[in-house]
């Protein structure tokens, strides 16, 4: 797909609609990512999560669009195309580990719905079908069951239990390596 394909690509699910965010979705991400329930549970976003931090990010993805990766944002198809989380594949390019890697966060008045169940079937939908990858793998930490949960309705299977890093919280901590294998999304 090329970078300027983008604007108009989206993934549909019954809930929701998947697409890139757009620089007016960054007042929201910072809004957001600057909640400790949200934050504690990334690896890498800083915290506290500033409008430059959101920025910055809007930039990476554009970048990589397409080319290593695909980030999309997620939003309710009531909501008037308000965004209510972040969803995104990528490493799509990586030689060493030919399985991209899911990353995902919901924003927190939206947890308990199902959502992000929805949107992880949407993306790996895509994942599999459009990109042909083998399998999607993906970490959560321990203290983090719900992100757990949503793999394994999915089709994730535990790999490994691992140590992942915290930014938030500057240290590693226990976590989990899950994957979904082609096999293991359509059964």
């Amino acid at each position: 797909m090329k970078n300027d394909d983008a604007e108009c690509f989206r993934l549909e699910s019954d809930r929701l609609t998947l697409h890139k965010p757009s620089r007016r979705d960054l007042p929201v991400i910072t809004s957001e990512l600057g909640k400790r329930q949200i934050v504690e549970n990334l690896a890498t976003a800083p915290h506290p999560y500033s409008f430059i931090d959101a920025t910055n990010w809007f930039g990476r993805i554009n970048a990589s669009w397409g080319v290593s990766s695909f980030t999309f944002g997620i939003y309710e198809k009531t909501a008037a195309d308000q965004l209510i989380g972040v969803i995104s594949v990528d490493q799509l390019l990586a030689r060493a580990n030919p399985c991209p890697s899911l990353g995902f966060w919901l924003g927190h008045d939206h947890w308990g719905r199902g959502l992000m169940s929805e949107a992880v079937g949407a993306l790996l939908a895509f994942t599999f079908e459009r990109l042909n990858a083998p399998a999607v793998e993906a970490t959560y930490l321990e203290q983090n069951r719900a992100s757990g949960r949503v793999m394994e309705k999915n089709g994730f299977q535990q790999v490994q239990q691992t140590l992942l890093w915290s930014r938030y919280q500057g240290t590693y901590l226990p976590g989990y390596l899950m994957r979904c294998e082609t096999t293991d999304w359509l059964g």
